[in-house]
């Protein structure tokens, strides 16, 4: 993506990382996810969950990560001025 495309999406992104109810969603998930794998008493069981957690911290990573980019070049492009 250029830099203009990569600003606006991390800036669509941001939309999402802070609307209140994706955060409660977030939230929930993390908290359903932690608690099943608490309660698990199987070990497969207790693996899959992990994985689950792992993929979702990591999807979340990602978006942050878009975020910090568009606020990267944002910084970037206004000392190019």
């Amino acid at each position: 993506m250029a830099d203009q495309d990569d600003i606006k999406f991390g800036d669509e992104v941001a939309k999402l990382i802070n609307d209140p109810l994706l955060q409660e969603i977030i939230n929930i998930l993390e908290a359903d996810l932690f608690d099943e794998w608490v309660s698990s008493k199987n070990e497969k069981q207790r693996e899959k969950i992990h994985a689950e957690m792992l993929g979702a911290n990591r999807f979340f990573a990602r978006m942050k990560a878009s975020v910090d980019d568009a606020i990267f070049l944002k910084s970037k492009i206004n000392k190019e001025q």
